[in-house]
């Protein structure tokens, strides 16, 4: 998922002084200040305590520790998410213990001026900042002067909104590497050395602690925000979901040109990408580190531990296995309470000298113009006989032997920082001191990191020799840092390595063991060693994914690799092969695959060739970023010398009859947008008979002209060996064209076609044309067939027709078994004016079957029959038959179903039942007596006031401007029904037409219980005066666009009838739209968030206001496990993510932090059409938006004239108003009882 979206205050420069200032002299942190929040649930034999909070620090994003324990450094990043406006930099704060009592008591700002920082990594005097787009230095003896070491990792914050998926966390480590965090916004960075390193996408990167020999270490992945490494620089991240997509949050073990497949091939071509050791579900991964100091007990040592934002820190233990580390399992370590107030958001967590965890906690940061944070200590104080004090080191040697990690570094950077005299004589002495296993790794990377090249024997030599297998692998690694060209040479395009390294490597003795020849194939691939491919050849056998993973980056000597295709399709090297010439444009790869299309004798290696050519027919044209959820991944687009020859050569594999896997290949052609020939299909067509073939050869002719394959479908519509879904998808393409001559097309079917589901269809598309009378009889030929399928369809057709020769038939189709027929009799009846019809009709219309039902009452309201409004009624309690059942009650219901709509109204408060309900009231308005009319004009306001859709206006007729103050005062009771309109569509949209006289004036009813503060949304092309009771809430005196609900503006509504008048003009044809919402104030906010707090709440019972689609309306825009819409986030597994807290706070204000891909967006059409929505799905040709009722719009590109983000949530405000306060939280138990992630 995304990073946490940091809603910020808008401070001004002044503020930002005052910050500074305030830091200086904030109160201290002790006992008194720690009671104001409830305690972390941390496991048995861990304290967890409260070090620093705000004010002392605010919005900590990322810290790093000090020179000694209680001395930490704290970015306060204002610069991050909804509510800044980038004005006031980040800065960098030393937060420490002064006295030694454990609490934070000084905050000294050190550095200010940074854009968002999410990377912060602290060692000798030297700070590293990652802050989008660059990397910073920030040195203690210059008195932190910053120096940007490097720029363009990501975007600049005046280009990226959010702040979001840029540069993340720096780690440095002890192999002389800076590790960085990148997300997949990408990088193009001008490196000192003089090239340029782009990167499309995320993942991590290295360069030196000055910035030189930036490269890529691995990519496919999306938003990481640190890297941990262990004790044997193993490398590993947690990686964030994408916004409610298929990728999960995910643990990633990972190395030198490892791809762990994001956007695409995580899910396309899972074999191509590193997987996951723990897929996590949904949530929000952030800091993270591997603790690996003595002061925990063993289950925790060599653990990971990752910041989950929504509400907690997890633990993941890890265990090698084969040359990878095994699956393991996420752990809860620590989480907050769910009574807090400020619900736990940890951001960071990094391990000090002393072996405690400090975690950094935004906790209410979000919300504007609060500035929270938390640094939480934990430290482990249980009894444990494998915890224990070290002992004062006596000399370096007994350092570099410490079970302490920090201790053994700094020991190594001892022996580093040595005059090269001092250094070498105390790495020589060290060879000879019995050195346990770490404190040998740690002299490896001193010799490599101080000596260079020079270090090179003696490291091959311990890579041959050392008795233990892990320093002897850091030993390779070490020689592939040091042989590699790109940093050898210092350029990208460095060419192929030292051949010799690359044989001695090769031929390393007693090299068996798979994480060693893990990493020996990855040094091989650095290096560019031409005979890599017929050493894996030998050495592969029985390899596991992650080596046969670091096999695919290893191998480019294409030549080479092409030979491996001769090898058993089983064997592990054939399958590394054909992965690794995926997606090569390269001509020698292609023109092999030319060949083995045609000339391979095994048909699986024919269709294997063609299937990669598939992939190259073009090459990727220019990157653009594919968004926070991508959609599919999009086909090549750019033409290139081979282009033709493998147009020509697909097409020929199509056309061979003999290749029984053509339906694939066309699968994977139309996937790509390869063309196909024309006749090469028609032909195909004639002789497929396999319903899946069939169906991709149908979707392939949809590339061409009717003319062209209309022959072919009119031979595949009769042909009765062919499945019906392919027949009628083949009639669909025959009547696609919408012809003069359809009508007779159709007919000509009927009697050719079998009895049967094609001939039903036919019927029922006859049926459809308007008055096809001549048709007629051909259609009533049908009501005798045996298939009661075609019997019904026939019938539904002359019913629709309105045909008397249909009239016969009603009748007995009521009183048939086959409820197909009974549905078609129903629905003709009233078509056909059957008065005969009712009383069967009456009886059936209260069976069980919705579509029957449906049928009867649309009937009954046409055959004028009275004595179904019971069933009318009833009917609107099925959210199925709601319209017919509103359109039933309109024309021949009355007064007495008043209290029936208006409950039905005030319940299910969609869009169209709402219009309906009103239209239905205003009906009844125009023809009951005079004394019925008020009762039925206050029902039309308190459906209003209950739902803020003002539907039904009174338009008076054009006025003067001078009028209008007349027509106003005119307003104490309705005006004349004949001057009603209803506003129509989602957006209640009226449009009126101007008269001679400039000024409208539009007045509309709103009936309250209790004084109601609210809020209005609306627009108009015209001027837009509004008056609520008389008084002037909004004015806009010139004419503007129309754009959704763009205009907005308060007001108070009396308890009681209240009127609203809108003062349109100046416009020929004036557009507008108005409707409200209610505000709930702070004081109500803050009842329900502590009684839902306070409460346990009871999960069943939410369940039901959870599935109620009408009354929580969750299920419209979410996902929980099978069911809802993928419009908003996922909530399958948000109890285990989010807080409780946090869930009561994204309920009551949807719109205080949005996630990048939830974000709503206004589009107008060229038509004029607006609408709101969240982006669901985009294509060149088309864009798809969701809006807050679920609905889904395709909207073609050139059809739309803007798209403008809007500041607020899809999800709408006010959700609590329709539950009462027990509803609301067990809604809220029901949330926090999911647990089971997705």
């Amino acid at each position: 998922m995304k990073r946490p979206l940091f809603l910020i205050a808008l401070c001004t420069p002044l503020m930002a002084a005052f910050f500074l200032v305030r830091a200086q002299s904030m109160p201290t942190t002790g006992p008194s200040t720690e009671k104001r929040f409830p305690p972390l649930k941390a496991p048995p034999g861990f304290k967890v305590k409260l070090f620093a909070c705000d004010p002392l620090i605010e919005y900590p994003s990322v810290i790093a520790a000090g020179d000694r324990p209680g001395e930490i450094f704290v970015a306060v990043d204002y610069m991050t998410g909804l509510g800044s406006d980038g004005k006031v930099k980040s800065e960098i704060r030393l937060v420490e213990d002064t006295d030694d009592d454990g609490y934070a008591d000084k905050a000294t700002p050190i550095a200010t001026g940074f854009n968002s920082i999410q990377g912060l990594a602290y060692q000798d005097g030297t700070i590293y900042v990652m802050h989008a787009p660059f990397l910073s230095r920030l040195r203690k003896d210059d008195g932190w002067k910053r120096t940007d070491l490097l720029m363009g990792l990501g975007l600049k914050p005046e280009d990226n909104a959010s702040r979001l998926h840029c540069a993340n966390g720096v780690v440095i480590e002890h192999d002389g590497w800076l590790y960085l965090a990148q997300g997949d916004n990408g990088i193009d960075v001008p490196r000192p050395e003089g090239d340029r390193l782009v990167l499309h996408g995320g993942g991590i990167l290295r360069c030196r602690p000055d910035g030189r020999d930036l490269h890529v270490f691995a990519t496919g992945l999306r938003n990481i925000y640190d890297v941990a490494l262990d004790a044997e620089l193993n490398v590993f991240t947690r990686d964030n979901e994408n916004d409610g997509g298929t990728y999960m949050n995910r643990v990633y073990h990972s190395f030198f040109g490892a791809d762990h497949g994001y956007p695409y091939d995580y899910e396309e071509r899972p074999d191509h990408a590193l997987k996951p050791i723990c897929d996590c579900g949904l949530g929000s991964s952030a800091g993270g580190v591997c603790y690996l100091e003595p002061h925990m007990p063993k289950e925790y040592r060599g653990n990971l531990f990752f910041c989950e934002w929504g509400r907690s820190v997890m633990r993941y233990p890890l265990t090698p296995a084969a040359s990878g580390f095994a699956p393991t399992k996420e752990i809860e370590f620590l989480a907050g309470d769910p009574k807090d107030p400020y619900p736990f958001k940890p951001t960071d967590i990094i391990v000090q000298r002393d072996g405690t965890l400090m975690i950094s906690d935004y906790a209410d940061g979000q919300r504007p113009k609060r500035g929270r944070g938390r640094i939480y200590q934990v430290r482990f104080v249980g009894r444990d006989q494998s915890t224990k004090e070290l002992p004062p080191p006596a000399d370096t040697f007994d350092w570099l032997n410490s079970p302490s990690y920090i201790a053994r570094c700094e020991a190594q950077r001892f022996v580093e920082h040595q005059p090269p005299v001092k250094r070498r004589e105390l790495l020589a002495a060290a060879a000879r001191k019995k050195l346990g296993m770490l404190g040998r790794m740690h002299r490896l990377w001193a010799l490599a990191n101080s000596e260079g090249a020079a270090a090179m024997p003696e490291l091959l030599e311990i890579a041959r020799s050392d008795p233990d297998l892990a320093v002897r692998i850091q030993a390779v690694r070490a020689l592939g840092d040091l042989g590699d060209p790109v940093l050898v040479k210092h350029k990208l395009d460095a060419g192929r390595g030292n051949e010799q390294l690359a044989k001695d490597l090769a031929t390393l003795p007693n090299a068996q063991n798979a994480r060693l020849l893990r990493e020996i194939t990855i040094v091989l691939g650095r290096l560019r060693w031409r005979d890599t491919a017929d050493w894996l050849k030998k050495t592969l056998e029985n390899a596991d994914d992650t080596w046969q993973h670091a096999a695919l980056g290893a191998l480019r000597n294409w030549p080479a690799v092409l030979r491996l295709l001769n090898e058993p399709m089983d064997s592990p090297i054939r399958r590394v092969a054909v992965r690794a010439l995926a997606d090569r444009h390269e001509t020698d790869v292609v023109d092999a695959m030319l060949r083995r299309s045609t000339e391979a004798a095994d048909p699986s290696h024919r269709r294997e060739a063609v299937e990669l050519l598939t992939r190259v027919y073009k090459k990727p044209g220019p990157w653009k970023y594919w968004g926070y959820r991508p959609g599919p991944r999009p086909a090549n687009s750019e033409p290139w010398e081979r282009t033709d020859a493998i147009v020509k050569a697909l097409d020929d594999y199509l056309a061979n009859s003999k290749n029984a896997d053509r339906g694939r290949i066309l699968e994977r052609m139309r996937r790509e947008k390869v063309p196909v020939q024309l006749p090469t299909l028609t032909q195909w067509l004639k002789v497929e008979t396999q319903a899946t073939t069939v169906a991709t050869i149908l979707t392939a002719l949809r590339d061409y002209p009717l003319a062209e394959t209309r022959l072919s479908l009119e031979s595949l519509v009769r042909n009765a060996n062919q499945t019906s879904t392919n027949r009628i998808a083949a009639l669909d393409l025959l009547l696609s064209d919408s012809g003069e001559d359809v009508p007779a097309r159709l007919a000509s079917y009927v009697n050719t076609l079998e009895d049967g589901i094609v001939l039903a269809d036919v019927l029922r598309r006859l049926g459809s044309l308007p008055r096809f009378e001549p048709g007629a009889k051909t259609i009533a030929s049908k009501l005798q067939s045996a298939d009661a399928g075609v019997r019904a369809a026939a019938l539904d057709a002359l019913g629709k027709l309105g045909s008397p020769l249909g009239r016969d038939a009603v009748l007995p189709a009521l009183s048939a078994n086959d409820v197909r027929l009974r549905r078609a009799g129903a629905s003709a009846a009233g078509k056909l004016n059957m008065t005969s019809a009712i009383e069967p009709l009456l009886k059936l219309g209260a069976e069980p079957d919705v579509e029957l039902r449906r049928a009867c009452l649309d009937s009954l309201r046409r055959l004028r029959e009275t004595r179904a409004i019971p069933l009318a009624v009833a009917a609107l309690k099925e959210p199925r038959l709601e319209r017919v059942a509103l359109e039933y009650l309109a024309e021949l219901g009355s007064y007495e179903q008043t209290k029936a709509v208006v409950e039905f109204a005030r319940h299910t408060p969609s869009v169209e039942g709402v219009t309906l309900s009103v239209r239905a009231l205003t009906a009844w308005h125009a023809h009951v007596n005079a004394a019925k009319r008020p009762a039925l004009y206050r029902a039309i306001a308190e459906i209003q006031g209950a739902t803020g859709m003002l539907t039904r206006w009174d338009v008076a007729p054009p006025a003067t401007r001078d009028g209008v103050a007349k027509l106003l005062a005119m307003f104490p009771q309705p005006v004349d029904a004949s001057t009603s309109h209803l506003a129509i569509g989602a957006e209640a949209r009226l449009t009126l037409q101007r008269g001679a006289k400039a000024w409208h004036v539009a007045l509309t009813p709103i009936e309250v219980g209790v004084p109601t503060s609210v809020e209005f949304l609306g627009s108009s092309n015209s001027l837009f005066d509004v008056y609520l009771n008389g008084k002037a809430i909004h004015t806009r005196a010139k004419p503007g666009k129309f754009q959704l609900d763009s205009e907005r503006f308060t007001g108070m509504l009396d308890k009681g009838r209240n009127r609203i008048a809108v003062v349109l003009g100046d416009t020929d044809l004036i557009d507008f739209h108005l409707r409200f919402r209610r505000k709930s104030s702070k004081d109500e906010h803050e009842k329900l968030t502590q009684l839902a707090l306070s409460r346990t709440g009871n999960s069943d019972r939410g369940r039901h206001v959870f599935l109620n689609t009408e009354k929580s309306l969750c299920l419209k825009c979410h996902r929980l496990a099978d069911q809802g819409e993928r419009i908003g986030p996922e909530l399958t597994g948000v109890g285990s993510r989010f807080s409780r807290i946090h869930l009561i706070e994204s309920i009551l204000e949807p719109s205080r932090a949005i996630a990048p891909s939830f974000g709503t967006f206004a589009v107008t059409l060229k038509s004029g059409k607006t609408l709101n929505g969240v982006k669901i799905l985009e294509s060149e040709a088309s864009l798809t938006i969701a809006d807050n009722q679920g609905h889904k719009h395709v909207l073609a590109r050139k059809e739309i004239d803007e798209l403008l983000p809007l500041p607020t949530s899809v999800m709408p405000e006010g959700l609590e108003l329709r539950l009462t306060a027990d509803e609301f939280i067990d809604l809220i138990a029901f949330l926090t009882s999911q647990k089971e992630r997705p």
